[in-house]
């Protein structure tokens, strides 16, 4: 889970944003994706070498580091017990 003042965006117009995010790790089996409801336009995979060359909000960058990182915490401590 994903929240706070680094994921408060002020736009230009200065409508203001709070983003919580619930992170979910997935992979691809070959189909092709469908998008599922009406708030969705589009839906894409991008690896992290490609998110770079992206204009992207200034929290992705994070969170893409951090997930992979906090699911092998998890797993150590799960491991442990």
């Amino acid at each position: 889970m994903y929240a706070g003042p680094s994921f408060h965006v002020r736009y230009r117009n200065g409508d203001e944003m709070a983003y919580v995010m619930t992170v979910f790790e997935t992979r691809a089996h070959g189909r092709t994706p469908r998008l599922g409801g009406l708030e969705t336009l589009d839906l894409g995979y991008f690896t992290r070498q490609q998110v770079a060359t992206c204009s992207v909000s200034r929290w992705l960058p994070a969170v893409l580091t951090d997930a992979p990182e906090r699911r092998e915490r998890e797993e150590r401590v799960a491991r442990w017990h």
